[in-house]
């Protein structure tokens, strides 16, 4: 596949199908609303549309299927970001931002131990 879409009309959270999709280095076209907005960054590494704009979104698709090398230059720069969503740096945050909150708790003491 060389162009992944995701036409949601409603703000989604964060957005895995989408970030799955640059991991496999796909040109990916993506709503500009919720979680898929703060991922891709239009024309870097990926192309949004308005919400429900079913011209914008049919141009830019128009706009990936006549120009090779710009499906190839996404893909290639959303392989790239997509890595600083990769599980094991995700997993080292969730659990620093979870040890700065115990930490300020009635709990804290168990945690340095």
């Amino acid at each position: 596949m060389d162009v992944a879409v995701h036409a949601s009309v409603m703000a989604e959270p964060f957005g895995q199908a989408v970030v799955e999709a640059m991991a496999a280095g796909c040109a990916v076209v993506a709503s500009n609303g919720g979680g898929p907005a703060e991922v891709v960054t239009h024309e870097v590494d990926g192309l949004l549309t308005p919400m429900g704009d079913v011209e914008a979104l049919t141009f830019q698709l128009r706009r990936l299927g006549n120009d090779p090398a710009l499906r190839a230059r996404l893909g290639d720069a959303a392989t790239v970001s997509a890595r600083r969503f990769a599980p094991d740096l995700v997993a080292a945050e969730v659990e620093s931002a979870y040890r700065l909150v115990v930490g300020r708790g009635r709990h804290a003491r168990r945690l340095t131990r």
